[in-house]
């Protein structure tokens, strides 16, 4: 009697321990992929911002141009 009853708490004991261990893997998981999705916003809001950039440069450059073109013209006038 002794021993059935050990064994079932020496079952329910390892069972617990299992649950805790497989609960803490799904939080670890769960941050991982948190921290996984927070890179990925941050690598595509690097991007947009890299646009906007290379967007406002080539306004820049343009307008640059189109400066100087009219420059030119006046000079030949």
């Amino acid at each position: 009697m002794i021993r059935t009853s050990l064994a079932v708490v020496v079952v329910i004991l390892t069972a617990g321990s299992a649950l805790a261990w497989d609960d803490g893997t799904r939080e670890r998981n769960a941050l991982n992929d948190m921290a996984r999705a927070q890179e990925r916003q941050a690598r595509a809001l690097e991007r947009l911002e890299q646009q906007h950039r290379d967007t406002a440069r080539a306004q820049d450059r343009k307008r640059h141009n189109a400066e100087v073109m009219s420059r030119s013209r006046r000079r030949f006038d």
